[in-house]
């Protein structure tokens, strides 16, 4: 279930950053070729994001062709999956900023520089525990792997300042709880080691009692949206069945709850700042 949540998820981020890459006639230009090599250093297919760094435009493609772009600053965001997201495969993830100023523009990127991404938890072993790399240029989202199932998640380093690089995590001791719901503070550039941990001290505490209401079907989904700089901004979530309260964790900042279950959903409400070690309190009724 958590798979095909988060599958989803990400199709939904990619389609928000489709766009048509053709440049106005009239504008000078040039060509972008992007070249991927996967972790046995073979040229493979790879997905591009890309971002007009002044005009915040963004494109999404396959490697596999030279891409005409017009004259600009440019920010991509590098995705090496050959296998995809099968348990055991490797995905690398890498990013570069580049000008385009006439003429030819290739890049390349090989996987066997990425370094494995290390997500600490505070519990030896998580029942369950799903992460997304992301990353960010000129302080927007721009593209992310997401690691699950036993995917192995690599990112190749870069001093680019230019470039951010953080990552949104959750995790549970059991299917029942409590939920832990982690942002990273964006790094500059991407480390040598990259990772993130967090200390049980980083975490604000949430009460959430989820009322029956006049719904039939118990079963009921809480979600929680990070809204974070280098967040994709992809939900967070735990299946219990109402009326519960849970008990959930949350690292200090903004995040937005909100309930979904067979027939309707109650939320989102807005934004709500949380802060470390403080103790809120949270109620939804389920309305058909």
């Amino acid at each position: 279930m958590g798979r095909a949540r988060r599958a989803a998820a990400i199709s939904s981020l990619t389609s928000l950053c489709l766009a048509t890459l053709v440049a106005p006639a009239e504008a000078a230009g040039g060509s972008l070729t992007v070249t991927a090599l996967d972790r046995s250093g073979h040229t493979t297919s790879a997905h591009v994001w890309l971002a007009d760094i002044s005009t915040h435009r963004q494109y999404s493609f396959s490697s596999t062709k030279s891409r005409t772009l017009p004259d600009g600053h440019y920010g991509v965001v590098v995705s090496i999956a050959p296998h995809g997201t099968d348990s055991g495969a490797p995905q690398t993830i890498g990013s570069r900023t580049f000008t385009i100023k006439g003429g030819r523009v290739t890049l390349r990127f090989d996987a066997r520089r990425g370094k494995r991404i290390s997500i600490g938890t505070n519990l030896a072993h998580p029942y369950r525990m799903m992460y997304e790399a992301d990353i960010c240029i000129a302080g927007e989202y721009l593209g992310g792997v997401a690691g699950a199932d036993g995917v192995e998640t690599y990112a190749i380093p870069t001093t680019n300042r230019k470039i951010r690089f953080s990552a949104t995590a959750e995790w549970s001791p059991t299917q029942s709880g409590p939920y832990y719901w982690a942002v990273g503070k964006p790094t500059y550039g991407i480390p040598s080691r990259p990772g993130f941990s967090w200390a049980h001290t980083s975490f604000a505490k949430l009460s959430v009692a989820v009322r029956k209401g006049t719904v039939k079907e118990r079963q009921t989904t809480l979600m929680m949206i990070p809204w974070a700089t280098c967040s994709a901004g992809s939900e967070s979530w735990a299946t219990f069945a109402a009326p519960r309260t849970v008990t959930a964790y949350v690292t200090a900042g903004q995040w937005q709850p909100y309930i979904f279950y067979r027939g309707g959903q109650t939320g989102p409400t807005a934004p709500q700042t949380y802060k470390a070690g403080k103790t809120y309190h949270l109620t939804f009724t389920r309305k058909p």
